[in-house]
């Protein structure tokens, strides 16, 4: 029996802001799950954050006291001590939020997988009927993925952003207001190119997801329908069928790849830039005296610090936009009515629509009477003709019968509507 029915939508075209929010509020929904274990993630990162801020106003204060008459074995003994001691402190520490914010993040991606899966097995046959299963392994792989990644790494890049750029910043502003404003001038450019980029990359990673989906539906297609290709020797268009996907899913990688490895030459170059401006202004400065040598190395760390936070913020920008565009597609998916609601829509019952909204499901252990149908109509699709056009029905109870006719006539359609597949239209 050939199915008519236009494929269930769940991809959100929307781009408003409605949309934007209630994916965030999708996302966040999620978070609050584990904020027990994100809190104290959160404060780790803090921690290591302030480590790295302090070395470097510690190795300013040894190469400054070099020049020092008083300075002795037992003082480059002790700074070293510390040194370490915050080295090893910051390894574990690092370990801990990364336990806690990324094993969170695990964790959320699979609470909504789960969910989705939950919320899949109670969709009706109408739904799996039209839908495409390439799209529906997509949305279980890589949008849940794109979910995890803004509930995690993003938590990490906004609080690396605000305490490392913010204290860079301010012990920075505390040996040189001038040097600051010149050395930092070409980073924000980073900030800009990845607003500029970014609804660009967007664009080009929801191709790849799209593709991913027509690898999984060839895949799925080649394998459930393996012996009719064997069996018509059509082993050759198949593959070069599945050859012409593979073919389109790495073009669409490899446009993300490019725009998307555009970014970290540009980091790299403006970096340098910043390097060489304090070369020549920081050099100049302690040739003339305003600047000792110590502040000048302790200003070079301060700079390898701030790049990677003015990077984050395109970074988490990115990250973000991809996981807003999974969690519309993912919210599109589960407002896809269950199969209990439907019945309690279409059964007037006040007794039934109670008992579903419960939670009950309905069974029946055995059936007794006629089979019968009255001018029934049905279609898969609204835009399609009637597979059924007013056909009446009675089967008494206890025989059998027989239904014949040609391919497309409406046979199986007939079974699928007596076992409640399908809804009728009339």
């Amino acid at each position: 029996m050939k199915f008519f029915g236009s494929m269930v939508n769940i991809n959100n075209h929307g781009n408003s802001k409605k949309d934007s929010k209630r994916a965030l509020l999708f996302i966040a929904s999620y978070i609050k799950r584990y904020i027990p274990r994100i809190i104290p993630g959160i404060l780790c990162l803090i921690a290591v954050d302030l480590i790295q801020i302090l070395i470097p106003n510690i190795v300013q204060r040894i190469i400054d006291l070099l020049s020092d008459e008083s300075f002795s074995i037992s003082v480059i003994n002790r700074y070293t001590i510390i040194i370490i001691g915050l080295a090893i402190g910051m390894v574990f520490i690092r370990f801990l939020w990364r336990i806690f914010i990324i094993g969170a993040a695990r964790r959320i991606e699979r609470d909504l997988r789960d969910d989705m899966f939950r919320h899949l097995e109670s969709l009706s046959f109408t739904f799996f009927n039209s839908s495409n299963t390439g799209s529906l392994m997509a949305l279980m792989t890589n949008d849940v993925n794109a979910v995890r990644m803004a509930a995690g790494p993003t938590l990490i890049g906004l609080t690396d952003i605000f305490f490392i750029g913010v204290l860079a910043l301010i012990f920075m502003f505390r040996i040189s207001i001038k040097l600051t404003l010149m050395v930092v001038s070409p980073l924000p450019l980073i900030v800009f190119i990845m607003v500029k980029f970014g609804p660009e990359i967007v664009k080009r990673y929801k191709k790849v997801q799209a593709s991913f989906a027509n690898i999984s539906k060839a895949s799925q297609d080649a394998f459930s329908g393996i012996r009719v290709i064997k069996g018509y020797n059509v082993e050759k268009i198949e593959l070069q069928r599945f050859e012409e996907e593979c073919n389109k899913y790495v073009d669409a990688n490899i446009s993300f790849v490019k725009l998307w490895g555009l970014f970290f030459p540009m980091v790299a170059f403006l970096a340098s830039l910043s390097l060489a401006i304090l070369m020549y202004a920081g050099g100049k400065s302690v040739i003339l005296g305003s600047l000792t040598f110590g502040e000048f190395l302790s200003f070079s760390m301060y700079i390898n610090l701030i790049i990677w936070p003015v990077a984050a913020i395109g970074w988490v920008f990115s990250i973000l936009q991809r996981g807003i565009a999974s969690a519309s597609r993912i919210i599109n998916l589960m407002d896809n009515k269950t199969e209990l609601e439907e019945i309690s829509e279409k059964i007037p019952d006040s007794r039934v629509a109670s008992e579903n909204k419960s939670g009950l499901k309905f069974a029946i252990s055995s059936f007794q009477g006629n089979i019968k149908y009255k001018n029934i109509y049905f279609r898969y699709s609204k835009d399609k003709d009637f597979v059924l056009n007013n056909l009446s029905l009675n089967i008494p109870e206890g025989s059998k019968y027989g239904i014949i006719g040609k391919p497309g006539s409406g046979k199986s359609t007939l079974l699928y509507l007596i076992f409640k597949l399908f809804p009728i239209e009339e």
